[in-house]
């Protein structure tokens, strides 16, 4: 006969299993995947892309800014190396917007369609299986003490 403690076990085990599995998947997930940030501002992100390991990231569209002109992608904050759309990404890039200032104003703000909220680079569902899974190891743990 099967004892309550004994299916408290196993569940716990095939937790604790399922955890090991998806923890070591997410992380080779994860590794092969980057994600590029383009600047909008010192401070502000106009945009995230994530991107395969060694592949190449397409050029957004430009970014408006009252009273400035969008002068291109650059690597380093002070704008001195210009991004080269055919380079390789091999790890997580950011990338920062010159503006050279203008004569005349334009309309001011982001490119139509571009979120202030940029999408995050997420496993989808790992969270809430991680939260399973150390409810289950909780158990286990807990089941195995005596009252």
């Amino acid at each position: 006969m099967v004892t309550k403690e004994r299916k408290i076990r196993t569940l716990s085990v095939i937790g604790i299993l399922l955890l090991i599995s998806l923890t070591f998947t997410g992380t080779a997930l994860a590794a092969d995947n980057f994600l590029v940030i383009f600047m909008y501002d010192e401070d502000e992100v106009y945009l995230n892309k994530p991107v395969a390991r060694y592949a190449r990231v397409s050029e957004p569209e430009p970014p408006v800014k009252s009273g400035y002109t969008f002068g291109g992608w650059y690597t380093e904050p002070e704008c001195i190396n210009k991004f080269d759309f055919d380079t390789r990404i091999p790890s997580k890039t950011t990338l920062y917007a010159k503006w050279i200032p203008s004569s005349s104003s334009s309309s001011g703000g982001k490119a139509e369609g571009v979120s202030d909220n940029p999408p995050s680079f997420k496993i989808p569902g790992f969270g809430a299986v991680f939260g399973i899974a150390a409810v289950v190891g909780a158990v286990f743990v807990l089941g195995r003490r005596k009252i």
